[in-house]
């Protein structure tokens, strides 16, 4: 038996209730690598504890467990002091936000690989596990992701986010082929290209990973599945998409400035961008790399503006796709797109 006998006990059934990782698997004999976990939480009472249980009994032999709680008024302090003994530090103060627990929290980990689970997902079913096997296997890597579900908000896991296994270098500067839970970097790497930019309210993780991935990574891709998000009606994803797209622009534009080509920066400037500050890139990139990211990053964007009626935006970004893409000139959906600009500007 692990953790599971020193928790408080639950009539719940299935992970990560009464079920609990075997310590067996990790052979002692192994120097498994430190990791360390922040849960960023505020008035996440309902989930929290599914969260944190989720993580301990991973039963990992070398944890180091951080919860930034920003000063919750509803049963959070109280499951917090249940699970006290299970955690390695548990702070309760008013932030700045989810940004900014963050930053509290890794300025206080210490382990060589550190993820973020916030307090309405949870990690897998040997999670922990498949992470530092991989980390084992590939002791050169400093940036490691698997899978990642996404489940109800009862905790029912319905579906998976993307796993693509192509143009990886491309994605990982123009989106995001994995989801955040299943997505671990050592600690070095984040000090080194300088950690969570405390001004994003929402893409905070595409923004770290792509400044990671430009400073210069060994990424490692592995097949498990490591976390799952919950979907429900109160999470940011569900409510603040345009500002995760606006921020996610404003990342990518940084990207381009920084990159020297500051006419696609402009063209996201003419959107509605705004960059952050910009910031050296380490790796050799060419302009046939950054064309094609950028062509990637307007595919992967054009249809939400689309949809959410920003039709102008969508037609000019047609227009830079069938530049970029000559191939796209005869492409049905992309004419339609440009000929429904050309109505808007005409009507209003």
């Amino acid at each position: 038996m692990g953790k599971l006998k020193e928790l408080p006990a639950t009539a719940k059934k299935g992970w990560p209730w009464n079920e609990e990782v075997d310590p067996a698997i990790y052979n002692s004999n192994t120097n498994w690598p430190k990791i360390t976990i922040v849960t960023p939480s505020y008035n996440q009472g309902d989930y929290i504890e599914e969260t944190i249980r989720s993580i301990v009994l991973q039963n990992y032999p070398n944890l180091e467990y951080i919860v930034m709680d920003g000063g919750s008024t509803d049963r959070t302090l109280e499951i917090l002091e249940q699970y006290k003994d299970a955690i390695s530090i548990c702070v309760s103060e008013k932030d700045k936000g989810q940004s900014d627990a963050l930053i509290k929290g890794f300025n206080l980990a210490t382990g060589d690989f550190l993820n973020w689970i916030n307090s309405d997902d949870i990690l897998s079913k040997m999670g922990l596990f498949h992470i530092a096997s991989a980390s084992l296997k590939n002791p050169e890597a400093n940036f490691i992701h698997g899978r990642n579900g996404i489940m109800t908000i009862d905790s029912e896991l319905y579906s998976y986010m993307p796993h693509p296994e192509d143009n990886l270098e491309q994605r990982y500067i123009s989106e995001m082929p994995y989801g955040q839970q299943a997505c671990f970097f050592s600690r070095q790497l984040y000090i080194n290209c300088g950690g969570i930019n405390r001004e994003l309210r929402f893409s905070m993780d595409y923004e770290l990973y792509l400044r990671m991935h430009l400073f210069g990574t060994k990424t490692v891709q592995i097949p498990e599945l490591i976390g799952c998000i919950r979907i429900h009606d109160n999470t940011k994803t569900a409510q603040l998409e345009n500002i995760m797209r606006l921020e996610n622009g404003n990342a990518f534009m940084t990207f381009l400035e920084s990159a020297g080509d500051l006419r696609k920066a402009g063209f996201l400037k003419s959107t509605g961008h705004l960059p952050y500050g910009t910031y050296k890139i380490n790796i050799p990139l060419g302009k046939k790399f950054i064309r094609q990211t950028f062509l990637a990053y307007l595919k992967k964007n054009i249809w939400y503006y689309y949809n959410v009626k920003q039709i102008k935006v969508a037609a000019r970004m047609a227009i830079q796709i069938m530049k970029l893409e000559p191939s796209s000139l005869t492409n049905k959906n992309y004419l339609k797109i440009i000929l429904d600009g050309i109505r808007q500007r005409q009507f209003n």
